[in-house]
């Protein structure tokens, strides 16, 4: 959920644009560098919720079987505070950030979110220029939502209630490292489908 970036996020303070995207497309590409390497899975879909965000779906039987305990440990990985973000060795982590961090972090967080203090007091804080940028990019997950398998999830092509737009599923085939182009603003609402 794009809200998770409030505090770097300055070009809107609610909804969804095309540079709030941006921090959505990195995660996006985060989760799924991760889900296949650190994880294993292999088949993976990544939804636009209809609103602020997207969902990630993992469709592997693995996934399906997994307990309460297995699926904590997975959002684990995601949590912005998790001690593996600071390891900037760990040849993972490495991996992410010359593919995925690196390469946009200058294009998000100073040239369109202005937020060249932030990321100096992050890196003064961390004591590490590549930590601090993986901080600030990171995906912001809801938890509860992969921890809790009874909890409700956007199914593609189900209407999102305040929007009115289409949850739709966005292509991650081709590249080894896809770039998510999704531009909200190409997602159908009801009354188009209704009248096309």
């Amino acid at each position: 959920d794009i809200t998770s970036y409030s505090d770097v996020r300055t070009c809107c303070k609610s909804g969804l644009c095309s540079l709030c995207w941006k921090f959505c497309q990195v995660g996006m590409n985060v989760m799924d560098l991760v889900l296949r390497e650190m994880f294993g899975f292999k088949t993976i879909m990544f939804v636009f919720s209809g609103g602020k965000g997207f969902h990630a779906w993992v469709f592997d039987e693995i996934a399906f079987n997994m307990n309460g305990k297995a699926r904590s440990y997975v959002a684990g990985f995601f949590r912005n505070d998790a001690k593996v973000l600071c390891d900037s060795h760990n040849p993972l982590m490495v991996k992410i950030y010359e593919k995925i961090i690196g390469p946009r972090f200058r294009e998000i967080i100073v040239k369109d979110q202005k937020q060249s203090i932030l990321y100096m007091e992050k890196k003064m804080f961390y004591k590490d220029e590549t930590v601090a940028q993986i901080h600030l990019l990171w995906p912001r997950i809801d938890p509860s939502v992969t921890n809790n398998t009874s909890h409700a999830l956007k199914m593609p092509f189900s209407l999102h209630k305040t929007t009115g737009l289409v949850s739709m599923p966005i292509d991650n085939k081709g590249a080894e490292y896809p770039v998510y182009n999704k531009d909200t603003t190409t997602v159908p609402e009801l009354q188009e489908l209704v009248t096309d």
